[in-house]
């Protein structure tokens, strides 16, 4: 009875098990995406970008304090008229209000809206530089599943080795030195898959993480494309980085014109009623200016505020000409990739496919030695092999060309 109570105990736990395990593998489904998809699903869900949209929505909301919020000042007063005579007296009651000088207030207006454009440049150069890391940890994640499909043939290959060097032993064509050689091999290739399945599992995990998704998406194809025709390449003037910088000079300049509004008087403007003793009270009015004393210090800002503008001009020309060296730079490696591409793909490629098949082939017909089939199996994988790094390192660059030159 004991024995039934312990066994109905455990497939009520398993039970329960599956059905945890049922859960989480269904929080845990994954979706195919393609590139476009990735990029899309990334700017709902990062929060950088939601943090500049926040900043950019608090200097829209701050654009209405450019209005002025001049005070209007209320007053009572009274005094003696005739020293000679205490009971007579002044009474009075009046405001006075200040006003800002005509065109002051679009003075601030002006470097507010500036500040907002910058709030913007800088959420588009966010967007841009996580559609580029998106885009990066996509064709890394298609570089890896190639990496696992030429470790899967390989893998294949040196078990065929395994049996080919087995079935020569035991017919006595061959010593047992190949089969250590060739298990060995194997082995090896094993490991590699392995290697391969955590590169693919690292590069997952880094694609997911710029999607910020509870759901786990990997790349929709198998494989890397092939080159296609190269555009030319340039430096578009609507680069992110570009715009900022030209727009951090716009404010700056408007910095300027912000200053200098403080050099501007405010206009004094009041009314007041007055009685003397209980005569009928008269009106009266006050006009004046309010005329900034301490000029040096208002001057001094001035003088900071055109520095930063001489500074930020220097900053974006140090940006177009690192954009332009970098342009030349990835174009020079790039033009030099594709080249290496169209050479290994005519020739390179067809012939390691050969070199695999005649080499298995004559092996096995006993034309070639045990050393002469895993010289020609082990140059031909190599060559697939970087055919694979060299068409990853071909779409970066091609990427980074396309990104430098606003064409994503």
């Amino acid at each position: 009875m004991k024995t039934n109570s312990s066994l109905l105990l455990s497939l009520l736990l398993a039970l329960l098990l599956q059905i945890l395990n049922t859960g989480t593998l269904a929080a845990q489904a994954r979706f195919p995406v393609t590139l476009e998809e990735a990029m899309a699903i990334a700017q709902r869900n990062y929060p950088e970008l939601k943090r500049d949209q926040r900043a950019l929505e608090r200097l829209q909301a701050l654009m209405g304090t450019a209005r002025p919020s001049n005070s209007t000042q209320l007053f009572i007063a009274g005094g003696m008229v005739d020293p000679a005579n205490p009971a007579t007296g002044l009474h009075s009651a009046g405001f006075l209000k200040a006003f800002d000088w005509p065109g002051t207030t679009k003075m601030r207006e002006e470097a507010l809206r500036e500040a907002v454009l910058l709030g913007n440049a800088e959420l588009e150069l966010t967007d841009w530089e996580l559609r580029r890391e998106v885009s990066k940890a996509y064709y890394q994640l298609v570089f890896t599943k190639n990496l696992q499909q030429h470790y899967r043939e390989k893998q294949e290959l040196m078990s065929r080795l395994v049996d080919l060097a087995q079935a020569r032993f035991e017919f006595g064509e061959t010593g047992k030195i190949p089969v250590l050689s060739a298990t060995s091999k194997q082995k090896q290739a094993s490991l590699e898959q392995k290697e391969a399945q955590k590169a693919y599992d690292l590069a997952h995990t880094l694609f997911n993480n710029w999607l910020h998704s509870d759901s786990v998406f990997y790349a929709l194809p198998d494989s890397l494309p092939l080159p296609a025709p190269t555009p030319n390449w340039y430096v578009s003037g609507g680069h992110p980085h570009l715009l900022k910088k030209q727009q951090e000079v716009r404010l700056a300049e408007a910095h300027i014109t912000r200053e200098r509004s403080q050099l501007m008087p405010k206009i004094l403007a009041g009314g007041q009623l007055q009685m003397i003793n209980e005569t009928l009270p008269f009106l009266g009015y006050q006009l004046g200016l309010s005329l900034p004393i301490s000029r040096k210090a208002i001057q001094s800002r001035i003088e900071g505020a055109e520095k930063a503008v001489a500074l930020q001009v220097a900053e974006l020309d140090a940006t177009e000409r690192a954009l332009e060296n970098k342009r030349r730079e990835l174009t020079t490696q790039f033009l030099a990739q594709r080249n290496l591409l169209e050479f290994s793909k005519k020739e390179l490629l067809p012939l390691a496919d050969e070199q695999i098949r005649s080499a298995e082939s004559a092996y096995k017909s006993g034309a070639v030695d045990y050393h002469d089939y895993v010289v020609n199996l082990e140059q031909g994988l190599q060559t697939k092999l970087e055919w694979i790094y060299n068409l990853r390192d071909y779409h970066l660059l091609r990427l980074e060309l396309e990104f430098l030159s606003g064409r994503r």
